[in-house]
């Protein structure tokens, strides 16, 4: 999770603000870092698909 965290912020870190359809993308690929970064600290809720012991989440 912590590199897919890094991988995620070195994409937002190289697109350009300046460019309109960048900026969407960097938006977006921000919320993934977020959400990755708060998965990987313990912060996020686990989650079981019905009828499986299939977890998601953290433990």
């Amino acid at each position: 999770m912590n590199a897919l965290y890094e991988t995620v912020d070195q994409i937002v870190n190289s697109l350009n603000e300046d460019n309109k359809h960048q900026k969407g993308q960097q938006q977006l690929l921000m919320n993934l870092a977020y959400e990755v970064r708060k998965a990987y600290s313990g912060h996020r809720l686990i989650q079981y698909l019905p009828n499986s012991n299939t977890c998601f989440g953290h433990k």
